[in-house]
């Protein structure tokens, strides 16, 4: 039996070679789609589940609200993790993450280490940590203790024990490398180099009784028995009467530390200060309703053409039927023609998959890879869509063929009757319609984008690198900074502690009064006096900080957003009390600027004067060679900073960073819209092809009696527009809906163009006219008189 459905199949293939070709081909592309988004998805949900304990580990959040302001954040307190493991026997564990950066010697050279996260002892219990070198047991006792990564071990150590040895640090202090330890794989939240004592960060002992400073990320686990509602419940109880102030508790004002399960914080965590870019559940929802698309797709060409040249093979089931054959026979023989066929479209498509993840990885930003014999996942996905795509694809053709009646078949009576059914029409027509919707959402995505790159901020961030962590200069830095203003390739430079494309922080001001708040909490920063000329913020009321007035120092400059929330019409002369500070003027007001993504609403913001060395300078270049001016400038840091390497950005990419993720599901989305477009149109190619040659009579007769060549395209290609058109107006409604939900993420958004729409339309239009035209072209160009003789 089976060697005969092979034998038949390969048969049937050889006759058909070009129908056999669109047919795998259609199928193969759409299985590869399939399986790489699969695989992304997959990816995206696995995060954090590496752990032992993963559901019973927990982040403590912070989210309060004071005066108009609210936030919610994954940094907490320090006392946070104390307190929990102290009142709350519920607590199994707790442990604290602080994220920061060092530079540190690697033989003469110095390089600036980004990725090192300072914890205390709990991480070993809370997190499943695998140790290489070393163990637990007092690894992150010590102010200096430090774990490496089995990688970062080898790039300092090369191939000998690290553990004993000293890391130096351009201070002059060391850190004693402790251990050696399996880093945490892709799929986690948490990721580090280093792993360095929590007990060697000053600030967390000064805050050690602080609950009004977000400082660390505290993470606890819960003991198996343990209810996690009820123990939130206690908790806010416990923060309500121990913690909170009346100021807290007043109004609509209020103070929480709510739990987030780990499992939640990748998919369902956008916040900001997250230690790691998080992902999207909406994109793991839009990804996998576009797999699915895609596949269908694929099944809809195969059942397209499956059904078409099923009137070639009309007398084969008359015989068939004639000679014994009964009706579920058929069915399985024709299922199990299609089943080979997906066997070998899935041959092909993990070829395809193969040889394009790579490419795939760079442009979704993972490691993904084909390892079937690791993973009891692939195989299975494998297998389902094997399983999936054959359902799709088989069952229909095998049911329609197997239900010929042998004398209608042996005759030749089906020719019209199911040549003309609307089977075909209407899955044409879902072709199109899915092709549509995949099409308007990426045009969308790319407007949206596109209107966020170009949308006037209130400031300019082209011809701005920023040098980052410039405490480094020491003493040195006023005399850096100085020749910095001084070099012919800098217009400005201006000192801040935060800049557009960072975090800012914000902090309680006390407003005069009469004011619409008594206290509030507002985003600010510290600058000097060149920080509104290097960002080119429009003053539209009063003036500047001036460097040659000493009393700027107790002086402020506010946006018109926070003027408007003071409910001050006339804000210069009044005075906002920053917390443990004097009192301070309002000398000036800017105009409102995105110092946040637009994601966001502009928010009020406080630009304070500070004479201190701040954390980034903002270098406005003059016109020229850019990589020239940036060189004379590392050579400049180079002279007062021999041992910290000179680290800048560009303002511009620092603000398109906020966007990455939107950036990153744009490429994604375009190209798997592109390859959708692409099976339809190869499907629409076969049929289109198979429809021609079913009517070489008609083509012939109509060329006999006067029909043009330009008037036979369009008898053939007519029906095929109109189904387009039937696409749009079934596809418009539905992407009108689904944009506008993905458009509502953005404080700041462009409305559903309808243009975009009209837009794939026509590209669809014009895509099914010629793919329909070369088909229909080459029938029509051919001698009537022969097309008459072969029928």
């Amino acid at each position: 039996m089976a060697y005969n459905l092979l034998r038949t199949t390969l048969r049937q293939m050889a006759r058909g070679k070009s129908y056999t070709a669109i047919n795998i081909t259609g199928l193969a592309i759409g299985l590869a789609a399939c399986f790489l988004i699969f695989m992304w998805v997959r990816d995206e949900l696995r995060y954090d589940r590496f752990h032992a304990n993963a559901d019973r580990i927990y982040r403590v959040l912070w989210e309060a609200r004071y005066g108009d302001n609210e936030w919610k954040i994954p940094l907490g307190p320090v006392p946070v993790s104390e307190t929990l493991k102290r009142e709350f026997p519920e607590v199994e564990q707790t442990t604290q993450l602080y994220q920061g950066g060092m530079t540190l010697r690697q033989g003469q050279e110095y390089i600036r280490e980004q990725n090192i996260l300072f914890a205390d002892e709990g991480f070993f219990e809370v997190f499943s940590l695998e140790f290489i070198e070393g163990s637990p047991e007092g690894a992150l006792r010590e102010p200096d203790a430090m774990l490496l990564t089995a990688e970062t071990a080898r790039r300092y150590f090369g191939e000998q024990n690290p553990v004993g040895r000293q890391l130096v640090r351009n201070d002059g202090e060391s850190y004693q490398v402790t251990g050696v330890v399996k880093g945490f794989p892709a799929q986690s939240h948490v990721q580090f180099d280093f792993l360095a004592s929590l007990q060697g960060i000053a600030r967390i002992k000064e805050r050690a009784e602080h609950w009004g400073s977000a400082t660390v990320y505290n993470y606890f686990l819960l003991r198996p028995d343990a209810d996690i509602k009820m123990l939130e419940e206690k908790w806010q109880a416990y923060i309500d009467e121990k913690v909170a102030g009346e100021e807290m508790q007043e109004g609509n004002n209020y103070t929480r530390f709510p739990f987030q399960a780990l499992t939640d914080i990748h998919l369902h965590s956008n916040l900001e200060y997250e230690l790691s870019p998080n992902g999207n559940m909406d994109y793991v929802y839009i990804f996998s309703i576009v797999a699915l698309f895609i596949l269908v797709l694929a099944c809809i060409n195969f059942i397209n053409l499956a059904t078409a040249r099923s009137l070639t093979r009309a007398r084969e089931v008359g015989v068939r039927k004639v000679l014994g054959s009964r009706r579920g026979q058929l069915f399985w023989q024709f299922f199990g023609e299609s089943f080979i066929y997906v066997l070998m479209a899935i041959g092909l498509s993990l070829l395809a998959a193969r040889g394009v993840l790579p490419w795939f990885n760079r442009l979704a930003g993972k490691e993904l890879s084909l390892s079937f014999l690791q993973s009891p996942f692939l195989l299975l996905l494998l297998a389902g869509l094997a399983v999936l795509a054959t359902l799709l694809s088989g069952a229909l053709p095998a049911v329609f063929m197997a239900s010929f009646q042998p004398v209608k078949a042996l005759k030749g009576g089906l020719v019209e009757s199911v040549g003309q059914g609307r089977l075909r029409k209407g899955l044409v027509t879902a072709q199109f319609c899915i092709s549509i919707l995949l099409m308007i959402g990426a045009l969308s995505v790319d407007s949206q984008l596109r209107f966020m790159q170009n949308r006037r901020l209130g400031f300019d961030k082209e011809q701005v690198i920023v040098i980052n962590r410039t405490q480094a200069l020491g003493n040195q830095y006023r005399v850096f900074f100085s020749k910095l203003n001084d070099m012919p390739a800098v217009k400005t430079a201006s000192a801040a502690l935060f800049l557009p494309g960072k975090e800012f922080d914000s902090t309680v001001f006390e407003p005069e009064q009469p004011s619409n708040y008594k206290a509030t909490s507002l985003s600010y920063t510290f600058i000097d006096s060149r920080f509104v000329e290097a960002l080119k913020l429009n003053m539209v009321e009063g003036r500047n900080f001036s460097p040659e007035m000493a009393t700027d120092s107790s002086t402020v400059l506010i946006n018109q957003a926070a003027a408007r929330k003071l409910g001050w019409d006339e804000p210069l002369g009044k005075t906002l009390t920053m917390g443990g500070r004097e009192p301070s003027t309002v000398i000036g007001v800017v105009e409102d600027f995105h110092f946040r993504s637009l994601h966001h609403e502009i928010e009020p913001i406080v630009l304070l004067m500070a004479s201190w060395n701040m954390p980034h300078i903002a270098v406005r270049l003059n016109p020229g060679d850019v990589d020239a001016q940036i060189q004379a400038i590392r050579s400049a840091w180079q002279e007062f900073a021999p041992d910290t390497p000179f680290d800048y950005t560009f303002l511009s990419e620092d603000y398109a960073r906020l966007y990455a993720g939107e950036q990153r599901m744009a490429r994604v989305f375009t190209v798997f819209s592109v390859l959708a477009i692409l099976i339809a149109c190869l499907g629409l190619f076969g049929l289109a092809a198979f429809m021609a040659v079913r009517r070489t009579r008609e083509i012939g007769i109509r060329k006999i009696l006067g029909a043009s060549v330009a008037g036979i395209v369009g008898l053939l290609s007519r029906d095929f527009l109109k189904l387009v058109f039937l696409a749009l107006l079934i596809a418009a409604p539905i992407a009108w809906y689904g944009v506008s939900k993905w458009l509502q993420g953005f404080a700041y958004r462009v409305e559903p163009q309808w243009w975009i729409f009209a837009l794939a339309g026509a590209i669809a239009a014009v895509l099914a006219f010629l793919t329909v035209a070369g088909q229909s072209i080459r029938v029509a160009r051919e001698n009537p008189v022969k097309a008459l003789h072969s029928e």
